[in-house]
């Protein structure tokens, strides 16, 4: 599945640059729901990693 391929590579990226699930909470995403998309169970709208961008994180 395509989505775990993704959510691998966000979680590597995540941590190597010291963020937690909950630092994404200030664009709206929750923890729960980070966590579903690193494990390849849902994806999260390109939308939501843009504004996370913007955010600084």
């Amino acid at each position: 599945m395509a989505y775990k391929k993704y959510g691998e590579t966000f979680k590597k990226i995540r941590k190597q640059n010291g963020f937690t699930l909950l630092d994404f909470s200030s664009v709206g995403l929750a923890k729960s729901t980070l966590s579903d998309f690193e494990r390849g169970s849902t994806m999260i709208s390109l939308e939501k990693i843009d504004l996370a961008t913007i955010d600084g994180i």
